[in-house]
């Protein structure tokens, strides 16, 4: 469940969390001014951030066992007139899925189940619709298994039973291990598995090998939160002005092991920073969760075992991010720095403005120079040019006309803002890996191709 105006422009709600656990040591006398630093310039960010919708965020930074920044901004429930603190729950999605995968990783360690054993040994009911299907390819979202939602009202209770169920009467995609698909249901069934090798409950499973040794307080189902200390998510009129409106709430059941948790910025970062030193699995555990799938074709996926696999600058960067109605979150590690960072918010916006934050802090803790991006200006007959309906296969783009800039709205989500490079490229606002460059054909632009972290996608033909 992977995606913000920043609200923040007049006033940035700032505060500071006290130590709350041993991972929270305090930094040496010689590395204060570079914390300070570091907060000066997470300020800047998020200031800077002002044109996206996100009503409050929450940033923590660690380096090696110090807990070295956390802070937060905005507005946590415009209802309450609550303002976000370190302190505020989010929502946090599908990074849950990290905590399943190590529940499963560390069952195996135990040897209460096989990483290869066939996800039909443990749910039976799926012996012949999932046959070939590891745990495995659950894990890593190679299995091929249906990723269509199971459940018509989000809002009910559900129980994950009903996945099994339907998962049997589905059609499978493709054959397990011939690519990666992100797939919920697959992180559900894992949750199912957890149960019924640990003995207990999903949610009591993973607080008591996980949440209560970490000294993790604040992360929970998210139905258990406290809801003086739970951020209201909020979404966004997907086109003409920005207005935010309580987003549609979603019952924690429906998503389950796929994405119930709720939780802080600071723990999310100090779980990150467990997980990679040996405090959650063992370290060779934690390497195979952190070293790309391999698919059947030979070429590497970009995600392991409940690890998202990435680079910045030459840095290798493990992380996960997760979106629930009206939240947006990630929380990623830089394993040749010891860094983490985490970053929450409790607005949704397409794309990934929130990775863009995430690396963004990540370079400047490291010192790193940040990637310069144009906005430059264009004429009304300029932006005429590249304006109109391109067909993305089934899915229609439309990139239109704002005041003085260009729009790009795929169906149901809220529009980019596309900043001008030059010479008919454009890059999203919340994400520059985001690249359009159109290929102006006479007076028009007639093709467009879209770059995602540097690998394009076919053409998109002018229909209109």
């Amino acid at each position: 469940m992977p995606p913000r105006s920043l609200r923040l422009a007049a006033t940035l709600a700032l505060a500071v969390a006290p130590p709350v656990h041993a991972l929270h040591a305090q930094p040496p006398a010689a590395s204060r001014d570079a914390q300070r630093s570091l907060e000066q310039a997470v300020d800047s960010i998020v200031r800077a951030a002002g044109s996206i919708p996100i009503e409050g965020i929450a940033v923590a930074v660690t380096r090696g066992d110090a807990v070295v920044l956390e802070k937060a901004y905005g507005v946590a429930d415009r209802a309450r007139n609550a303002k976000a603190t370190p302190a505020t729950i989010f929502e946090v999605g599908s990074i849950t899925k990290q905590l399943t995968a190590a529940a499963v990783v560390r069952l195996a360690e135990q040897r209460k189940l096989g990483l290869d054993d066939s996800i039909g040994a443990h749910l039976p009911a799926l012996a012949d619709r999932a046959r070939g299907v590891t745990l495995r390819h659950l894990l890593s979202h190679t299995s091929g298994l249906s990723r269509a939602w199971t459940v018509a009202d989000l809002t009910a209770p559900s129980s994950p039973r009903t996945v099994v169920d339907s998962l049997a009467a589905r059609a499978v995609e493709f054959a397990p291990g011939e690519r990666y698909a992100y797939n919920n249901n697959g992180y559900i069934l894992l949750g199912l598995v957890v149960e019924k090798a640990s003995g207990m409950p999903y949610a009591d499973y993973v607080r008591t090998a996980f949440l209560q040794p970490l000294g993790l307080r604040s992360t929970m189902p998210c139905d258990a939160a406290p809801a003086a200390r739970r951020a209201a998510g909020y979404a966004h009129a997907t086109r003409g002005p920005i207005a935010a409106t309580v987003a549609p709430s979603h019952h924690a059941t429906v998503t389950y092991s796929a994405g119930l948790l709720c939780s802080t910025a600071g723990d999310l970062a100090r779980w990150q920073r467990a997980l990679a030193t040996g405090r959650v699995v063992s370290a060779e555990s934690w390497k195979a969760m952190a070293t790309p799938v391999t698919l059947a074709s030979g070429r590497p996926a970009r995600y392991g075992l409940g690890v998202e696999i990435g680079a910045v600058d030459g840095q290798r960067y493990l992380a996960h991010g997760g979106a629930t109605p009206g939240f947006l979150g990630e929380t990623a590690y830089l394993p040749d720095s010891a860094l983490g960072v985490t970053v929450l918010t409790n607005g949704v916006y397409a794309g990934s403005i929130v990775t863009r934050l995430v690396q963004t802090v990540a370079r400047q803790a490291l010192g790193l120079a940040q990637p310069s991006i144009a906005d430059l200006p264009m004429t009304a007959a300029e932006r005429a040019r590249f304006a109109g309906t391109f067909d993305l296969g089934p899915v229609k783009l439309e990139v239109y006309e704002q005041g003085d800039h260009l729009r790009a709205q795929p169906p149901g989500q809220v529009a980019a803002r596309l900043l001008h490079q030059g010479d008919g490229v454009f890059v999203a606002e919340h994400d520059p890996a985001l690249r359009f460059r159109f290929q102006v054909e006479g007076e028009r632009a007639g093709t467009l191709v879209i770059e995602q972290g540097g690998r394009a996608m076919p053409p998109a033909k002018r229909s209109s």
